[in-house]
């Protein structure tokens, strides 16, 4: 699946676009596409994830390649790309030097869900992706068991 297919089609207009291509990037896209079983994955993760999942899941964007520390400077380098600011707040979580690890940036976190936009739309409620459709399109296999079932 392709960044633009994952983000018309799967993410839908309820996402910012910047938030979006993060996501497509955090479950493994790459310009040849997205795998099946990553879309799954990162799916079940942003509709039914706890806090807790949801949490690690935004430390492991910031976080170094070991996934045990996040860098200040990198995370204020990403929040320029994605959100073009560094929220104030972010002072706090870097109080005590330039890296922290999961506990001290997941306290800081659940602190200051609001901080930046990913935070806010993954942590306060904002996301409005869904496993099901409830709309009155058929999907291929209501569509498919029209054709096989034919009277």
């Amino acid at each position: 699946m392709t960044q633009q297919c994952f983000i018309r089609e799967v993410l839908g207009d309820g996402v910012p676009p910047k938030v979006a291509e993060v996501i497509y990037c955090s479950f493994g896209g790459i310009s040849k596409g997205l795998h099946f079983n990553n879309l799954i994955v990162g799916l079940v993760l942003l509709t039914r994830g706890r806090e807790e999942e949801k949490t690690k899941y935004i430390f492991s964007l910031f976080s170094n390649e070991s996934g045990s520390y996040v860098v200040r400077e990198e995370m204020e380098k990403m929040l320029h790309v994605v959100d073009g600011k560094v929220p104030e707040s972010l002072k706090k979580c870097f109080s005590e030097g330039e890296k922290v690890n999961y506990e001290k940036f997941r306290v800081w976190l659940l602190h200051n869900k609001d901080a930046f936009t990913f935070s806010r739309w993954l942590l306060s409620g904002g996301v409005y992706v869904t496993l099901t459709d409830d709309s009155d399109t058929p999907t291929f296999y209501q569509t498919l068991a029209g054709v096989t079932h034919c009277e």
